[in-house]
């Protein structure tokens, strides 16, 4: 025991000598340190733990501790000898972001609650069709989704195999996923998502998703300059032709809408064997 410690507790050195300063740690935290210091001791090796303790005020306050073994000349087991520093406001500082965060996905969710309310009540019926509505919802809902991902993730970025699986879950299995561990920012992991939902619900109507043993094939790689090529294969579906005049909103958001997010506009194929999307984005 040592003067740091007794200031971390508040308490005199001759109240925590042998393992009296095992009281003071909290209930939820004993179990875990007694044990791994259990552990560590059959063989002695090294182990660490972080911990709160109560301060002679009433506060809680955590510690982080990490334990090397001491051996004698003729390298006889002597016990430990650990270095410990106090994480309180280290730990503080990461439930307030926590926090924030939630608080922050929680007003992102009522924001988007009430543009749906409001395309709702804008597009009405007489207006534009009922399908138009659905879309517009739907895409909201994708893009919930993606926020979902990303809270998760603290906003930092994103696992592109999770906002991928995210974005077609209501089509899987027939929607196979196949591609390497590979980060993306949060506006890209947005744009892959709103993407790959709108290829999908296109599917769904007139490609490969609209038959019974129509199947989508998504997979990516890291290309040059850390660079990530993802491409999109139906197969199994009706003939594919490509559209005639002006192209639908699914069509200019691929090509156009996304293009700035990114880095480059879709290319789409329209085999008539299926169609083929190519998506080139960033890696974080």
């Amino acid at each position: 025991m040592n003067r740091a410690f007794c200031d971390h507790v508040g308490k005199p050195f001759e109240e925590l000598l042998a393992d009296s300063w095992v009281g003071l740690m909290h209930p939820d935290d004993v179990a875990g340190v007694v044990q791994a210091r259990a552990d560590a001791r059959v063989d002695a090796r090294p182990y660490g733990f972080e911990a709160r303790f109560r301060h002679a005020s009433g506060d809680w306050r955590w510690m982080r501790a990490s334990c090397q073994p001491r051996f004698d000349a003729q390298g006889v087991f002597q016990g430990y000898v650990g270095m410990s520093m106090d994480i309180t406001e280290a730990r503080r500082a990461e439930e307030r972001q926590a926090l924030l965060i939630n608080e922050l996905n929680h007003r992102v969710k009522n924001t988007l609650a009430t543009v749906q309310s409001l395309a709702r009540q804008t597009l009405r019926d007489g207006l534009v069709t009922r399908e138009a509505r659905e879309r517009f919802t739907e895409r909201l809902l994708a893009l919930s989704t993606a926020h979902n991902v990303l809270t998760r993730r603290n906003w930092e970025s994103a696992e592109l195999a999770e906002i991928a699986e995210e974005a077609v879950r209501p089509w899987t299995p027939r929607i196979a996923l196949a591609g390497p561990a590979v980060q993306v920012a949060p506006n890209v992991a947005l744009a892959v998502s709103m993407a790959l939902h709108e290829l999908a619900t296109n599917a769904v109507k007139y490609g490969a998703l609209s038959a019974p043993a129509g199947r989508v094939d998504v997979g990516w790689r890291l290309g040059d300059e850390a660079g990530i090529a993802l491409t999109w294969t139906e197969t199994g579906g009706p003939p594919v032709v490509a559209p005639a005049g002006v192209r639908g909103f699914g069509s200019r958001l691929l090509t156009q809408g996304l293009a700035g997010e990114l880095g480059a506009p879709a290319e789409l194929d329209y085999r008539p064997e299926g169609l083929v999307c190519r998506l080139h984005a960033p890696a974080a």
